[in-house]
């Protein structure tokens, strides 16, 4: 067959795909290949053909002989996204639309996609931007902005939501999807009671309103590092913007800065104290470090009962894991422990069932107060303690039930960091009589005192706010200057 032959049949099979009969394109494209293997052009467009019959496994194949041919396309990374996206492979699509991506930012289907598979990891605040920016590049995308109201729902955020929808179903009046998601955003506007001049339209289909739990005010406690007034100031300017804070009670707990003399006098470094401490939790400290770094598709109970069937002593571990050995705590770390010990003494007095404690370094987005307010009306009945915030690239997993569409419970218990948290008054008054000794940083102490207490722990996604000291937003007070 002649190069022009090649050529014309490539291009009767672009066009046989795009009049919707991927099998005429499929015939056409092995047959450019039986000639040229290594024909891109024909690679991608024979995986495109296969990923429209729903063939992902063969499609796989292909993609991966394009990825082989030439890897410096977009076309060929998205393809193979989409493909694992199928094939419920969401962390490795991820990483193959990023790619495509980082070749060709403008390309509005890339972003969609790719805020798809964020949502199918629970990462709906980064989804949220991807929408956006395909919706930036297309504003005619109706996809875009159905997938940007789904994912506004999954936040609580119906009317947002509302919204959304309403511009998918201008966009496209067919999109029967879109019309029902739409229904359901303002029937549970309905049942809030907030839907304002939206709630003449609502299509009232049953049910009933959900039992508040929440009948005051939040206790929202920041603790707060006085010198760092910029931390301040950009949290009250947040906290201005967002239309639930009306829900909550933010308060500053500025005691115990590390300057202060009283902080570093009510520290002394304990080697058999901090080796007792530290030996009772070893085994769920190396587990979950081992799950993050070296098993990640592993539980991570079961990383932590593979570490504690070894039955190494703490000295062994230390050799192994030299950041096992934290040593004596700076003026930094005490001073975090006596902040949230207040912090846990204003919620044990309080009348609250529930309080927020936070640290100075977080970070909101826009629905992260409407966001909050419907996590503490959903909570799990048995919670005493749920991160609300990401850090150390800790994420749920498989063996972490998943109760309410949004807490993962932990077990063993454990925390992430100590960046923002709901608590429970029970737990503060129990944390408060048990006494944990100053030996560990907080997030290790927490750990050690959710051992003593059988707590139960949950982690949230998506998260509620980010850790500006993890993103490298803010420098971390709890090392030494």
């Amino acid at each position: 067959m002649t190069m022009r032959a090649v050529v014309e049949m490539y291009h009767q099979a672009l066009a046989a795909l795009r009049a919707g009969n991927p099998t005429g394109a499929e015939q056409h494209l092995r047959t450019i290949l039986q000639i040229q293997p290594d024909h891109i052009g024909a690679l991608n467009l024979l995986t495109a053909a296969l990923i429209q019959l729903c063939r992902y496994d063969e499609a796989e194949r292909f993609a991966l002989l394009a990825l082989q041919t030439n890897a410096t396309s977009d076309v060929t990374f998205y393809n193979y996204g989409i493909i694992l996206k199928a094939l419920k492979r969401p962390s490795e699509a991820l990483e193959q639309l990023s790619r495509a991506l980082a070749i060709n930012s403008n390309v509005a289907d890339s972003w969609n996609n790719r805020g798809a598979v964020l949502n199918e990891l629970r990462r709906h605040f980064e989804a949220l931007g991807d929408f956006d920016r395909a919706i930036s590049i297309n504003p005619n995308y109706a996809e875009a902005f159905f997938n940007k109201g789904n994912t506004l729902m999954a936040l609580f955020e119906q009317e947002a939501a509302l919204t959304a929808y309403n511009h998918a179903v201008a966009l496209r009046p067919s999109f029967t999807e879109a019309w029902l998601c739409r229904s359901r955003a303002l029937t549970e506007l309905k049942l809030r009671g907030d839907s304002s001049e939206s709630s003449d339209h609502i299509i009232a289909v049953g049910g009933e309103p959900c039992v508040q739990r929440v009948p005051h005010l939040v206790p929202f406690l920041v603790l707060h590092y006085s010198p760092a007034t910029e931390r301040r100031t950009y949290i009250e300017k947040e906290w201005d913007k967002q239309p639930n804070r009306n829900s909550f009670d933010i308060q500053f707990i500025t005691q115990h800065d590390r300057e202060e003399p009283h902080v570093e006098a009510s520290y002394v470094y304990d080697e058999r104290k901090y080796r007792e401490a530290v030996g009772d939790i070893k085994d769920i400290q190396v587990g979950y470090w081992s799950a993050l770094h070296r098993h990640k598709e592993s539980s991570f109970s079961s990383c932590v009962n593979l570490h504690k069937s070894k039955r190494t002593s703490l000295d062994q571990d230390f050799d192994e894991y030299p950041w096992l050995k934290e040593g004596p705590l700076s003026p930094g770390d005490v001073s975090l422990i006596l902040k949230h010990r207040e912090a846990w003494k204003s919620v044990a007095d309080g009348d609250a069932d529930w309080a927020i404690i936070a640290e100075d370094d977080i970070i909101f987005n826009s629905h992260s107060l409407g966001y909050l307010m419907r996590l503490i009306n959903d909570l799990p009945r048995n919670a005493e303690y749920i991160d609300i915030a990401a850090g150390q690239g800790f994420r749920p997993r498989t063996g972490n039930k998943c109760i309410n569409d949004h807490f993962f419970e932990i077990d063993p218990p454990k925390t992430r960091t100590t960046c923002a948290t709901i608590i429970s008054r029970l737990l503060a008054q129990r944390l408060i009589n048990l006494k944990p000794p100053t030996c560990l940083g907080i997030d290790w102490m927490l750990n050690w005192a959710f051992k003593q207490l059988g707590t139960k722990v949950y982690w949230v996604e998506p998260t509620v706010f980010a850790h500006g000291s993890q993103l490298n937003v803010y420098t971390s007070f709890r090392t030494p200057a």
